[in-house]
Formats: C-alpha cells, structure tokens, sequence
C-alpha cells in the first residue's frame, strides 16, 4: 500500500484548461458541471469552515 505523504499532482496546468476540459466533458457527456473550491463550497456562498 501507498500513502500519499502531500497533495496530488495537477492535471492541468491551469485552472482555466481544468475548466475548460470539464466544459468539454459535460458538452460531450450531456452531464452538468459544477465547481467546487477547494474547501467544497460552490461559487458564492463562501466556505464551508468556521
């Protein structure tokens, strides 16, 4: 078993390219696309934590 010891390595090397291949794959997948920050919260209702 492998533990990862930090965060994972990005996919991209953009925010913009990570969204604009997300946009991709709801087009082609017929799906909704949702972003998330980081701590979960979606676009404008601030975060999660206290």
């Amino acid at each position: 078993m492998v533990l990862s010891t930090g965060p994972r390595p990005h996919k991209f090397p953009t925010l913009e390219a990570a969204i604009d291949a997300g946009w991709n794959r709801a087009r082609r997948e017929h799906i909704d696309l949702q972003i998330h920050d980081l701590d979960g919260a979606l676009p404008g209702q601030g975060p999660t934590r206290s």
